[in-house]
């Protein structure tokens, strides 16, 4: 298997770091001002506008800023299923993060002695 198809180099993840080079480049080949960044429903595809309002146009969502502000939307909203969405003036410049939802840790591993 050729050196880097793993997506590993000497301990490194490179597909992260090709991921965070097009997102670097993305960014300063594009204006900051035509950054949005957005919430999606990974299930059904629509977007977040506000509490209980999901709409299906992007340009019509609401632009959480960062992907920490749509984190913490998602997290106190008690969303499972979610995309952070990182689009740009230019379409085919997007960047999907999913989001994983932390599970609560089961009873039986709380108790002790079994």
């Amino acid at each position: 298997m050729p050196q880097g198809a793993t997506g590993r180099k000497n301990g490194v993840n490179t597909l992260l770091l090709d991921l965070l080079a097009c997102v670097k480049f993305c960014c300063y080949a594009k204006s900051v001002r035509g950054m949005r960044v957005l919430l999606r429903h990974a299930g059904i595809g629509l977007y977040y506008v506000g509490r209980k309002h999901w709409v299906g146009d992007p340009g019509s969502a609401t632009d959480l800023g960062t992907i920490e502000r749509a984190a913490e939307v998602s997290r106190a909203e008690s969303f499972e299923e979610m995309d952070v969405v990182v689009t740009y003036d230019d379409d085919a410049c997007e960047l999907v993060l999913p989001l994983k939802r932390n599970k609560e840790p089961e009873a039986a591993t709380l108790s002790a002695g079994g």
